[in-house]
Formats: C-alpha cells, structure tokens, sequence
C-alpha cells in the first residue's frame, strides 16, 4: 500500500467534535455517517493515493490503495488486509481496546486547539498533538497536527517538519450510504489467519513484498 492509516474545542469557542472521545484515546477519528474520502499521501516513502471508506452504523472501515485494501470492523475487533494480485488476504484482531475509529492520540499525549481550516472544501478543527514520551531521556518527539471535521471525518494530518515532513490530505469527500459488500472479502481469495502484533508485523512485510508498499501517514492500524 503506497500511501498515508499518522487531532478542546470548547477551549476556541466550537462545540466538541464527534471525533472526541473519552477513555481509551483521546483523539479519534470516527465519522458519525457513512462517507468515503480520497486522500493524497506526500513525505518519506509513504507517498501516493489512498481511499477511506467508513460504514459508520456498524463500525467499519475500509482504506483502499492501488495494490489492496485494509478493513477494520471494530465491534468485532478484526482487521483484513487484501492483496490484489495474489487473490488472498490475511486476518488479525484488531486490538483496538475499545476505540471505534482510527486512533489520532492516546489518553497520555497532549492535544490542544489550534484554530480552523478549510480542507476539501469542509470545515476542520486543527489539533496539535504531542505524543507522550517514554522515557524522560528522550529527545523530542515528533509533533502531530490533524484538522478534523465536527463529525469526525479526517481531512488532513501533518508529522514532523523539514525534510522529515509527512503529510495527507483529503482531495475529494463523498457523504452518502456506503455498500456494506466493501467491507466483506471477495468470493475466491484464499485466506490466512495471524495471530497477535508479532503476526501482523510479519504479515506487513510480506505486504511490502506484495506491492502494498508503506503503510499511511494516519495512525497506524496494525494491532497495538
């Protein structure tokens, strides 16, 4: 997959987004409705195109690049990646621990308003996000920016700076009902199943093998 999967506004005067959660995370993208966004990935290998789609009344996502696709069904905590060209794919929880998107900073990083934006043609939150170091020896950690809608549609998410600057960008946003079929595998893939982080690290090797290439600038979604 070449392409990105890495953001309190009543603190600005805005209501809270959708986006915002309790618990679990603290930042989590998790549209309230069924949309599918187009996505431009630019910085390091991670460059390309991508597409999300999420069927936003059963929890499910679907990110779509040229060589495969990843879905994610939350409620039952199991991720598919899709190879094309091979015809197969291979299964693995999620291990989510309960978020019900795509997790954009957890409950120990630090996430602040930055103002708005305008991206695609919609109106974002921009949130800056500083990961939480695990060490206190650590240099500086590589600070997030994510600018996301009121309900809770990504539209752009920014990493680092300089020459070490990755970013992606929503090019095209499409509300309307999604096709649960998109979130099933197609009739004659053959399938693998691999158990834990450890599997689904070497499961995103053998992707890269495939012609998957990198994975997104959005927040991993390997198994934690």
């Amino acid at each position: 997959m070449r392409h990105a999967a890495a953001a309190a506004a009543v603190l600005i005067g805005l209501a809270a987004p959708a986006a915002l959660a309790q618990g679990t995370a603290a930042l989590v993208a998790a549209p309230t409705r069924d949309v599918a966004v187009s996505y431009r990935a630019t910085g390091g290998r991670e460059a390309g195109e991508l597409r999300i789609v999420w069927l936003a009344s059963e929890e499910k996502m679907r990110v779509e690049t040229p060589g495969g696709a990843l879905i994610r069904d939350n409620r039952a905590k199991r991720d598919i990646m899709l190879m094309n060209e091979q015809r197969m794919f291979i299964e693995s929880g999620s291990g989510q621990k309960g978020s019900k998107g795509l997790v954009m900073a957890g409950p120990d990083d630090t996430v602040t308003p930055e103002g708005a934006d305008r991206v695609a043609g919609l109106d974002c939150t921009v949130w800056r996000i500083v990961p939480k170091k695990d060490d206190a020896d650590d240099g500086d950690t590589a600070v997030k920016r994510a600018c996301m809608t009121a309900d809770g549609v990504p539209l752009r998410v920014v990493e680092g700076d300089g020459a070490n600057r990755k970013t992606t960008v929503a090019t095209k946003v499409d509300y309307g009902r999604q096709d649960p079929a998109l979130f099933s595998v197609p009739e004659g893939k053959r399938g693998k199943t691999c158990g834990g982080q450890a599997g689904w690290q070497r499961a995103r090797t053998r992707s890269g093998r495939y012609g998957m290439g990198a994975w997104p600038v959005m927040p991993s979604l390997a198994p934690r």
